[in-house]
Protein backbone atom coordinates (compact mmCIF):
# COMPACT_ATOMS: atom_id res chain seq x y z
CA UNK A 1 0.00 0.00 0.00
CA UNK A 2 1.30 3.12 -0.42
CA UNK A 3 2.33 5.65 1.87
CA UNK A 4 0.29 8.60 3.18
CA UNK A 5 2.77 11.07 1.76
CA UNK A 6 2.15 9.47 -1.95
CA UNK A 7 -1.75 10.43 -1.70
CA UNK A 8 -2.71 14.01 -3.21
CA UNK A 9 -4.21 16.76 -0.20
CA UNK A 10 -7.93 16.79 -0.22
CA UNK A 11 -9.99 19.71 -0.30
CA UNK A 12 -10.68 19.67 3.67
CA UNK A 13 -6.72 18.86 4.28
CA UNK A 14 -6.00 21.75 1.82
CA UNK A 15 -8.30 24.24 4.16
CA UNK A 16 -6.78 22.63 7.34
CA UNK A 17 -3.35 23.63 6.12
CA UNK A 18 -4.54 27.10 5.41
CA UNK A 19 -6.38 27.45 8.81
CA UNK A 20 -3.21 26.23 10.24
CA UNK A 21 -1.08 28.92 8.44
CA UNK A 22 -3.81 31.96 9.62
CA UNK A 23 -3.68 31.16 13.38
CA UNK A 24 0.15 31.29 12.96
CA UNK A 25 0.49 34.78 11.41
CA UNK A 26 -1.86 35.89 13.95
CA UNK A 27 -0.19 34.54 16.41
CA UNK A 28 3.27 36.43 14.86
CA UNK A 29 1.93 39.79 16.06
CA UNK A 30 -0.40 38.62 19.41
CA UNK A 31 1.00 39.91 22.65
CA UNK A 32 2.83 37.63 25.22
CA UNK A 33 0.83 36.04 27.52
CA UNK A 34 1.30 33.81 30.55
CA UNK A 35 3.11 30.48 30.32
CA UNK A 36 0.83 28.23 28.61
CA UNK A 37 -0.85 25.50 31.00
CA UNK A 38 0.62 22.04 30.12
CA UNK A 39 -1.74 19.97 27.86
CA UNK A 40 -3.16 16.89 29.08
CA UNK A 41 -1.50 14.11 27.54
CA UNK A 42 -3.05 12.51 24.78
CA UNK A 43 -3.44 8.89 25.12
CA UNK A 44 -0.95 6.71 22.43
CA UNK A 45 -2.76 5.70 19.67
CA UNK A 46 -4.03 1.68 19.21
CA UNK A 47 -1.47 -0.05 17.02
CA UNK A 48 -2.25 -1.49 14.07
CA UNK A 49 -3.04 -5.05 13.58
CA UNK A 50 -0.31 -7.07 12.53
CA UNK A 51 -0.86 -9.77 9.53
CA UNK A 52 -0.45 -13.60 10.86
CA UNK A 53 2.36 -15.37 10.25
CA UNK A 54 0.70 -18.28 9.30
CA UNK A 55 -2.62 -19.67 7.80
CA UNK A 56 -5.08 -22.27 8.09
CA UNK A 57 -8.20 -23.21 6.15
CA UNK A 58 -10.86 -23.02 8.94
CA UNK A 59 -14.34 -24.45 10.09
CA UNK A 60 -17.30 -22.77 7.89
CA UNK A 61 -20.23 -22.12 5.38
CA UNK A 62 -19.67 -20.91 2.18
CA UNK A 63 -21.56 -19.76 -1.36
CA UNK A 64 -19.87 -19.20 -4.59
CA UNK A 65 -20.51 -18.69 -8.13
CA UNK A 66 -18.67 -19.60 -10.95
CA UNK A 67 -18.56 -17.34 -14.16
CA UNK A 68 -16.77 -18.71 -17.31
CA UNK A 69 -16.43 -17.54 -20.64
CA UNK A 70 -14.99 -19.65 -23.38
CA UNK A 71 -13.93 -18.77 -26.52
CA UNK A 72 -12.73 -21.86 -29.51
CA UNK A 73 -11.36 -21.70 -32.55
CA UNK A 74 -12.05 -24.76 -34.84
CA UNK A 75 -9.94 -24.45 -37.82
CA UNK A 76 -11.45 -20.85 -38.70
CA UNK A 77 -14.29 -21.05 -36.99
CA UNK A 78 -15.40 -19.31 -33.95
CA UNK A 79 -17.73 -19.35 -31.26
CA UNK A 80 -18.50 -18.71 -27.65
CA UNK A 81 -20.06 -20.17 -24.82
CA UNK A 82 -20.29 -19.57 -21.06
CA UNK A 83 -20.82 -21.19 -18.15
CA UNK A 84 -22.66 -20.62 -14.56
CA UNK A 85 -22.18 -22.65 -11.70
CA UNK A 86 -23.73 -22.04 -7.73
CA UNK A 87 -21.89 -23.83 -5.25
CA UNK A 88 -23.17 -24.27 -1.29
CA UNK A 89 -19.97 -25.45 1.22
CA UNK A 90 -19.58 -26.38 4.07
CA UNK A 91 -15.99 -26.74 6.05
CA UNK A 92 -15.74 -29.48 8.98
CA UNK A 93 -13.14 -30.87 11.19
CA UNK A 94 -12.13 -34.24 10.11
CA UNK A 95 -9.81 -35.35 12.43
CA UNK A 96 -6.45 -33.38 12.08
CA UNK A 97 -8.38 -32.82 8.23
CA UNK A 98 -11.16 -30.60 7.51
CA UNK A 99 -14.15 -32.45 5.49
CA UNK A 100 -15.59 -30.43 2.48
CA UNK A 101 -19.03 -31.01 1.82
CA UNK A 102 -19.44 -29.15 -1.80
CA UNK A 103 -23.95 -29.21 -2.53
CA UNK A 104 -23.71 -28.60 -6.40
CA UNK A 105 -27.02 -25.80 -6.43
CA UNK A 106 -27.20 -25.15 -10.07
CA UNK A 107 -25.24 -24.78 -13.11
CA UNK A 108 -25.99 -24.09 -16.66
CA UNK A 109 -23.73 -23.08 -19.79
CA UNK A 110 -24.67 -23.37 -23.65
CA UNK A 111 -21.79 -25.18 -24.03
CA UNK A 112 -22.00 -28.34 -26.59
CA UNK A 113 -20.43 -31.14 -24.74
CA UNK A 114 -22.41 -29.72 -21.10
CA UNK A 115 -24.97 -31.51 -22.20
CA UNK A 116 -26.44 -33.92 -19.23
CA UNK A 117 -25.00 -31.76 -16.91
CA UNK A 118 -28.46 -30.89 -15.15
CA UNK A 119 -28.21 -34.20 -13.40
CA UNK A 120 -25.51 -32.73 -10.63
CA UNK A 121 -27.99 -30.78 -9.47
CA UNK A 122 -28.45 -31.11 -5.72
CA UNK A 123 -25.68 -33.81 -5.61
CA UNK A 124 -23.02 -33.61 -2.77
CA UNK A 125 -19.36 -33.84 -3.68
CA UNK A 126 -17.58 -35.07 -0.38
CA UNK A 127 -13.93 -33.92 -0.16
CA UNK A 128 -11.30 -34.21 2.70
CA UNK A 129 -8.24 -31.38 2.63
CA UNK A 130 -5.27 -30.83 4.82
CA UNK A 131 -5.22 -27.95 6.55
CA UNK A 132 -3.18 -25.56 3.89
CA UNK A 133 -5.27 -26.60 1.04
CA UNK A 134 -3.60 -30.45 -0.30
CA UNK A 135 -6.35 -32.95 -1.60
CA UNK A 136 -6.94 -36.25 0.72
CA UNK A 137 -9.22 -37.78 -1.02
CA UNK A 138 -12.46 -37.21 -3.18
CA UNK A 139 -15.99 -39.11 -3.25
CA UNK A 140 -18.29 -38.43 -6.45
CA UNK A 141 -21.75 -39.16 -5.52
CA UNK A 142 -22.13 -41.31 -8.43
CA UNK A 143 -18.69 -42.31 -10.40
CA UNK A 144 -20.76 -44.03 -12.90
CA UNK A 145 -22.73 -40.96 -14.34
CA UNK A 146 -20.05 -39.28 -16.83
CA UNK A 147 -21.50 -35.95 -16.05
CA UNK A 148 -21.81 -36.28 -12.53
CA UNK A 149 -18.13 -37.59 -12.21
CA UNK A 150 -16.47 -34.54 -14.24
CA UNK A 151 -18.24 -31.86 -12.00
CA UNK A 152 -16.55 -33.89 -8.86
CA UNK A 153 -13.19 -33.85 -10.70
CA UNK A 154 -13.11 -30.29 -11.52
CA UNK A 155 -13.62 -29.92 -7.71
CA UNK A 156 -10.02 -31.38 -6.67
CA UNK A 157 -8.71 -28.02 -6.99
CA UNK A 158 -11.38 -26.14 -5.04
CA UNK A 159 -9.00 -24.94 -2.46
CA UNK A 160 -5.58 -23.32 -3.63
CA UNK A 161 -2.54 -24.50 -1.37
CA UNK A 162 -1.20 -22.23 1.29
CA UNK A 163 2.27 -22.09 2.65
CA UNK A 164 3.03 -25.06 5.07
CA UNK A 165 5.24 -22.22 7.22
CA UNK A 166 5.71 -19.03 7.63
CA UNK A 167 4.01 -16.58 5.08
CA UNK A 168 6.88 -14.71 3.30
CA UNK A 169 5.57 -12.17 0.37
CA UNK A 170 7.89 -13.30 -2.61
CA UNK A 171 7.98 -17.15 -1.68
CA UNK A 172 7.51 -19.64 -4.23
CA UNK A 173 6.89 -23.35 -4.67
CA UNK A 174 6.90 -25.87 -7.24
CA UNK A 175 4.77 -29.03 -8.58
CA UNK A 176 3.96 -31.28 -10.51
CA UNK A 177 0.44 -32.60 -11.37
CA UNK A 178 -1.16 -35.32 -13.83
CA UNK A 179 -4.87 -35.82 -14.13
CA UNK A 180 -6.64 -37.87 -15.91
CA UNK A 181 -9.79 -36.17 -17.71
CA UNK A 182 -12.73 -38.36 -18.45
CA UNK A 183 -15.31 -37.28 -21.49
CA UNK A 184 -17.79 -39.63 -23.05
CA UNK A 185 -15.29 -39.95 -26.16
CA UNK A 186 -12.33 -39.32 -25.42
CA UNK A 187 -10.01 -39.82 -21.78
CA UNK A 188 -7.22 -36.80 -21.93
CA UNK A 189 -4.17 -36.93 -19.63
CA UNK A 190 -2.92 -33.55 -18.27
CA UNK A 191 0.74 -33.01 -17.33
CA UNK A 192 0.96 -30.14 -15.44
CA UNK A 193 3.67 -27.69 -13.96
CA UNK A 194 3.12 -25.38 -11.46
CA UNK A 195 4.32 -22.48 -9.76
CA UNK A 196 2.84 -20.84 -6.93
CA UNK A 197 3.35 -17.95 -5.41
CA UNK A 198 3.02 -15.22 -2.66
CA UNK A 199 2.37 -11.92 -3.19
CA UNK A 200 1.26 -10.72 0.33
CA UNK A 201 -1.41 -9.56 2.42
CA UNK A 202 -4.30 -7.37 0.84
CA UNK A 203 -7.46 -6.14 0.87
CA UNK A 204 -10.07 -7.73 -1.53
CA UNK A 205 -12.90 -6.91 -1.67
CA UNK A 206 -12.97 -4.75 1.76
CA UNK A 207 -11.65 -7.63 3.13
CA UNK A 208 -8.03 -8.49 4.16
CA UNK A 209 -6.72 -11.40 2.45
CA UNK A 210 -3.67 -13.31 1.16
CA UNK A 211 -3.33 -13.13 -2.31
CA UNK A 212 -1.60 -16.14 -3.82
CA UNK A 213 -0.66 -16.58 -7.59
CA UNK A 214 -0.26 -19.96 -9.64
CA UNK A 215 1.45 -19.91 -13.09
CA UNK A 216 1.58 -23.67 -14.84
CA UNK A 217 2.36 -25.07 -17.97
CA UNK A 218 0.99 -28.34 -19.09
CA UNK A 219 0.79 -31.04 -22.02
CA UNK A 220 -1.82 -33.11 -23.15
CA UNK A 221 -2.12 -36.64 -24.72
CA UNK A 222 -5.17 -38.63 -25.34
CA UNK A 223 -7.02 -41.37 -27.81
CA UNK A 224 -10.84 -42.37 -28.05
CA UNK A 225 -13.54 -43.22 -30.55
CA UNK A 226 -15.99 -40.64 -31.53
CA UNK A 227 -19.12 -41.94 -34.32
CA UNK A 228 -16.58 -44.60 -35.58
CA UNK A 229 -13.38 -42.61 -35.68
CA UNK A 230 -10.31 -43.43 -33.89
CA UNK A 231 -9.35 -39.75 -32.87
CA UNK A 232 -5.65 -39.12 -31.32
CA UNK A 233 -5.72 -35.63 -29.71
CA UNK A 234 -2.13 -33.70 -28.39
CA UNK A 235 -1.58 -29.94 -27.24
CA UNK A 236 -0.20 -27.88 -24.80
CA UNK A 237 -1.55 -25.48 -22.63
CA UNK A 238 -0.54 -22.62 -20.34
CA UNK A 239 -2.95 -21.46 -17.10
CA UNK A 240 -2.86 -18.24 -14.83
CA UNK A 241 -4.67 -18.06 -11.36
CA UNK A 242 -5.25 -15.26 -8.57
CA UNK A 243 -6.55 -16.74 -5.44
CA UNK A 244 -7.52 -14.81 -2.05
CA UNK A 245 -8.15 -16.45 1.23
CA UNK A 246 -9.39 -14.35 4.07
CA UNK A 247 -7.49 -13.63 6.99
CA UNK A 248 -9.73 -16.17 9.08
CA UNK A 249 -9.34 -19.20 6.87
CA UNK A 250 -11.67 -18.65 4.80
CA UNK A 251 -11.29 -19.07 0.72
CA UNK A 252 -12.78 -15.58 -1.16
CA UNK A 253 -12.46 -16.57 -4.89
CA UNK A 254 -10.16 -16.24 -7.32
CA UNK A 255 -9.59 -15.48 -11.37
CA UNK A 256 -8.11 -17.71 -14.15
CA UNK A 257 -7.43 -17.51 -17.58
CA UNK A 258 -6.23 -20.63 -19.73
CA UNK A 259 -5.48 -21.08 -23.64
CA UNK A 260 -5.05 -24.54 -24.98
CA UNK A 261 -3.85 -25.47 -29.00
CA UNK A 262 -4.95 -28.67 -29.63
CA UNK A 263 -4.31 -30.63 -32.12
CA UNK A 264 -6.89 -33.62 -33.28
CA UNK A 265 -5.99 -36.52 -36.15
CA UNK A 266 -8.44 -38.61 -37.36
CA UNK A 267 -5.71 -41.25 -38.94
CA UNK A 268 -9.18 -43.02 -41.14
CA UNK A 269 -9.42 -39.80 -42.80
CA UNK A 270 -6.14 -38.63 -43.14
CA UNK A 271 -7.13 -35.18 -41.52
CA UNK A 272 -5.73 -33.14 -38.02
CA UNK A 273 -7.95 -30.28 -36.89
CA UNK A 274 -6.46 -28.00 -34.97
CA UNK A 275 -8.33 -26.15 -31.92
CA UNK A 276 -7.38 -22.87 -29.93
CA UNK A 277 -9.85 -22.58 -26.87
CA UNK A 278 -9.29 -20.30 -24.35
CA UNK A 279 -11.21 -19.34 -21.16
CA UNK A 280 -11.86 -16.89 -18.09
CA UNK A 281 -13.18 -17.49 -14.98
CA UNK A 282 -13.87 -16.25 -11.70
CA UNK A 283 -15.10 -17.31 -8.59
CA UNK A 284 -16.93 -15.38 -6.04
CA UNK A 285 -17.74 -16.20 -2.38
CA UNK A 286 -21.03 -15.06 -2.11
CA UNK A 287 -22.52 -12.41 1.04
Amino acid sequence: MPSQGRYPLTRRQHLLLGSIGLVAACAGHAAPSAAPTPAAERPAAAAPARDPSTLRYAVGASRYHEAAEISQDVMGQASTFNAHAYLSTVVSAAGTNLGVAVTIDSLSSNVPEAEGMGIARGRVVNLVFSPTGQLVSMTSPDSTNMALFQVAEGLRELLPRLPNGAITAGATWSDTVVRRVPAPDVTLTLTIARQHRVVGWEDHDGTRALHLSTTGSYTMAGSGVAQGQTLELSGTGRNQAEHFVSVAGVYLGNTEADTADVNVSVASAGMRVAVRRTQRSTVTRLP
